[in-house]
């Protein structure tokens, strides 16, 4: 027996009625349907009630606004069979969904089942979002989870103050202490990706803005390398002109930006290592930040190359005339190889979709969400290391 749980917030009512479909149409039905709604009007609920579910339980519970992690928190809650069943209002699952799911959970040793999801596009923008984000890819989700009922118990609930990133936060902490299985197979169709630029630069920038706090929320190490590496970039390089009398003062540093960039350098290979090693695809604040610093700090770097290495000689072997114009210039070369073409074709899109001109859209629109994402995710971080620091200074 199996209950689903769906949260919903003033979503769209025709999604929300194919999904309703889709569970209606599974091979195995599930016991009971129970639908969180924290909409501001009654247009889910409407739908909910009309909906003919035969003999499947509906289950509704009206609670305030609340983010999805807190509605989802409000189902787990009230369903009251062995599995329990993820999506939401936007997610079709395949007919054979839930029946294959608990062929997986047979075994005694998984306890979670994570979603399969695979994206569609319905117009020619969503087709350019879905190629330079998810490409043809399956991808782990939340919605589409099954899991046993007996982790809840555990206190594995979501966390409830977050509008986006809680669903990755959750799968990082089951993947640590709870045994799981990703199918091999798509079971989860997502028809309704941002329609245009707008909606996704909100959505691009929340999301990161979110994951930040969570990230930062959910490891303490965080707070104290993201602290270290917030000043230490803005001391750091300057340290020399703070401290006064140059090479006449005993802490005076020779090279100390050049020592300060291989530093950071060193500790963002050990961390990439660490996290293929790990496997680990969260996005840690702290990994975020090495990225930022050592990227700020080669622009400094590359900026003063002449200064630094050739003293303004321009007959000296190290002196490269432009040499910032061209260090732009192959950074964004790089990206739009990257972005537009490597990004792409690793996740399963077509070369005849990438050439021979598409590939400057990809990488145009995967440059622009790098741009929307970093400083959302920075400020997101730095906000959460100043609300620390003040509870630390009133305890």
């Amino acid at each position: 027996m199996i209950s689903i749980v769906i949260p919903a917030r003033d979503d769209d009512i025709q999604i929300f009625n194919k999904t309703l479909e889709s569970l209606n149409n599974q091979k195995v039905k599930p016991k009971e349907i129970i639908l969180v709604d924290s909409s501001s009007n009654n247009a889910v609920k409407t739908a909910f009630d009309e909906f003919d579910l035969g003999k499947i339980k509906k289950i509704y519970k009206k609670i305030p606004p609340a983010f999805a992690g807190k509605s989802t928190n409000h189902g787990l809650k009230a369903a009251s069979s062995d599995f329990i069943g993820l999506l939401d209002t936007k997610t079709l699952p395949d007919q054979n969904w839930i029946r294959d799911y608990l062929e997986f959970l047979k075994n005694k040793d998984i306890d979670v089942v994570f979603g399969s999801t695979k994206f569609f596009a319905s117009s020619s923008f969503q087709n350019l979002v879905k190629d330079c984000s998810y490409g043809n890819d399956n991808h782990e989700t939340v919605p589409g989870t099954i899991f046993r009922k007996s982790i809840i118990n555990k206190q594995y609930l979501f966390n409830e103050n977050s509008r986006s990133g809680y669903d990755i936060e959750w799968r990082a902490r089951i993947k640590k202490e709870l045994n799981f299985k990703n199918p091999d197979k798509e079971y989860i169709s997502y028809e309704t990706l941002s329609s245009n630029i707008k909606m996704l630069t909100k959505k691009y920038f929340s999301y990161s803005f979110s994951s930040a706090l969570i990230d930062i929320q959910s490891n303490q190490k965080e707070i104290y390398l993201s602290i270290f590496l917030v000043l230490s970039l803005l001391i750091v390089p300057r340290w020399n002109y703070l401290i006064g009398g140059w090479d006449a003062n005993p802490l005076y540093i020779p090279d100390i930006a050049k020592k300060y960039l291989l530093a950071i350098l060193v500790l963002f290979l050990l961390m990439a290592f660490q996290r293929r090693l790990l496997k680990d695809e969260s996005g840690s604040l702290s990994f975020k930040l090495v990225k930022f610093t050592l990227v700020v700090g080669t622009f400094y770097l590359i900026y003063n190359w002449n200064a630094i290495f050739a003293g303004w000689i321009e007959d000296a072997i190290l002196y490269i005339p432009h040499i910032t114009k061209i260090f732009v210039s192959l950074v964004l070369l790089g990206s739009f190889i990257s972005r537009g073409i490597i990004s792409p074709i690793s996740k399963q899109v077509p070369i005849s979709e990438i050439f021979p001109f598409r590939f400057l859209q990809l990488g145009a629109l995967g440059i622009y969400l790098d741009l929307v994402k970093f400083p959302g995710y920075v400020l997101g971080g730095i906000l959460q290391i100043i609300r620390t620091l003040r509870n630390l200074l009133r305890s």
